[in-house]
């Protein structure tokens, strides 16, 4: 296992797992040399991968699938725009595994803040408790837990509370068998957090459960940017990105 090819989806690169690093033109594409107003932000792309080890430890072979051997779940994180006190961020899970599909009642995203930081909002999705928000007496937000725990929508969850690729109940299919129904998002807006690439911390110990399965990530990395379109595809603007590479099954580290 320690030997184990490790593929994130998003990066298209095959290596050792444990020698996996972005490459000095990967990270300078990273760096937002974007004239686009989204230029400047940040993102963590976390590629979960069933039954290989990412740290080569050697306890995972319970888990491996000879049949799908590079399969993960790759979560992007992306921050799209800065607010006052934080960041608007969208998170996005692709399940690239070939066979095994999340089922309901779905996945349940978590981690751990570095900080202070309290989630004002989420849309597409929801944290499962509040916390205690004591402290705010004008507006409360929508979480203050230090370790949230993230939970997709119904289908049919009104339309001004959704964003693309919500609101499944938590399921995800394949990209091999069903490539528009393989991702699933959510946007949040994240308070008392820095408001600049310098000053932001990503959160640590993400955590991706599901019903009969169980990964854990690693540790943050520089990719290429994110692109998105908007104004009917007439205008691109990218997000600055960092990758969390993910391995499944074995304690509770950084997961996906």
């Amino acid at each position: 296992m320690g030997g184990a090819e490790w593929r994130p989806a998003s990066m298209g690169r095959t290596g050792p797992a444990e020698n996996f690093v972005p490459s000095a033109e990967e990270a300078t594409a990273a760096s937002g040399a974007s004239y686009y107003w989204f230029s400047k932000s940040i993102a963590v792309d976390a590629a979960v991968q069933r039954g290989r080890s990412y740290y080569g430890s050697p306890d995972l072979t319970y888990a491996y699938d000879s049949l799908d051997p590079n399969g993960n779940i790759t979560i992007k994180w992306d921050i799209i725009s800065w607010t006052p006190d934080g960041y608007v961020a969208t998170v996005t899970m692709t399940n690239y595994q070939q066979f095994r599909t999340i089922s309901a009642p779905g996945w349940r995203l978590g981690w751990s803040w570095r900080k202070k930081e309290v989630l004002w909002s989420i849309v597409g999705a929801r944290a499962t408790k509040r916390g205690d928000c004591s402290k705010f007496k004008r507006s409360r937000p929508h979480c203050c837990k230090r370790d949230p725990t993230i939970v997709d929508l119904l289908p049919g969850t009104p339309f001004n509370q959704q964003v693309a690729n919500c609101c499944k109940a938590g399921v995800l299919k394949t990209f091999n068998q069903d490539p528009g129904n393989a991702a699933s998002s959510f946007q949040i807006a994240v308070g008392l957090a820095g408001t600049t690439n310098r000053t932001v911390i990503l959160p640590k110990k993400i955590t991706l459960k599901a019903p009969g399965q169980r990964y854990t990530c690693g540790r943050a990395l520089v990719v290429v940017p994110t692109k998105y379109s908007s104004s009917g595809r007439r205008r691109v603007t990218q997000a600055f990105r960092l990758v969390n590479g993910v391995r499944p099954l074995k304690r509770e580290v950084i997961c996906s």
